[in-house]
């Protein structure tokens, strides 16, 4: 949900990568997904693994 992005609003952290997962109504909120988070994963590549490959 483009709504749990408020969770890190307010973090105390100085630098956040935003990672949306979109599983369903993928063509509907897909651009919304992308202004909204630096990464969108769909059901395809919607694992930690795909997160993990960025991040380390």
């Amino acid at each position: 949900m483009v709504e749990d992005k408020k969770m890190i609003e307010e973090s105390e952290w100085k630098n956040t990568i935003t990672v949306g997962f979109l599983n369903e109504k993928i063509e509907e909120d897909l651009e919304v997904y992308k202004k909204e988070f630096d990464i969108v994963l769909t059901k395809e590549d919607a694992t930690f693994d795909t997160i993990k490959k960025i991040v380390f």
